[in-house]
């Protein structure tokens, strides 16, 4: 049987590959061994590993669109109500009002990208607020599961209480 591994060269499986989103890749990789060892390529996880970060910065060839005023970029001190849109001194430092800027390269080579990746991830999820408060939503909900457990336990002994109460009246 002729499959994909057979028809097309490693390294143009390795680009095809390599235009996955995450997903796709790990689903990929549980196809069979073959794609598994061809989605563990750290040229892939490489490129994962450098999406989690912003690594683009500010440098002197980088060009400022529009004037650095108070108005437009917030930066310096309050010029006052008068002093909005007049043209500051002061070095911008949002990096969407740039074009042209310039991205850091990594320094680091022969690296696991893999586990850098999963480590970073793992990470950057545990921070996430958004995260907390659906564990924290979690958590509460089984509080109140529990709660509401314990409350109608309670209220089944009350209603046994009543019952037995009921009974003895009425032979009396």
């Amino acid at each position: 049987m002729m499959g994909l591994s057979n028809i097309l060269a490693h390294d143009i499986l390795i680009d095809i590959v390599n235009k996955l989103s995450l997903s796709q890749n790990i689903k990929l990789s549980h196809v069979n061994p073959f794609f598994y060892e061809l989605c563990q390529n750290n040229r892939i996880w490489k490129k994962y590993y450098d999406n989690l970060f912003d690594r683009m910065y500010i440098s002197d060839k980088s060009i400022h669109t529009g004037p650095v005023t108070y108005w437009n970029c917030k930066c310096g001190y309050w010029p006052g109500y008068s002093e909005l849109h007049t043209e500051l001194d002061v070095k911008c430092k949002n990096k969407k009002h740039y074009v042209n800027l310039e991205k850091k390269v990594p320094k680091a080579k022969n690296v696991d990208y893999k586990k850098l990746f999963v480590k970073k991830y793992i990470t950057l999820v545990r921070k996430d607020k958004m995260m907390s408060r659906e564990t924290q939503f979690i958590n509460e909900k089984q509080k109140l599961t529990c709660y509401k457990a314990e409350i109608d336990k309670q209220l089944q002994e009350c209603n046994d209480i009543l019952d037995m109460y009921d009974y003895i009246h009425r032979f009396m």
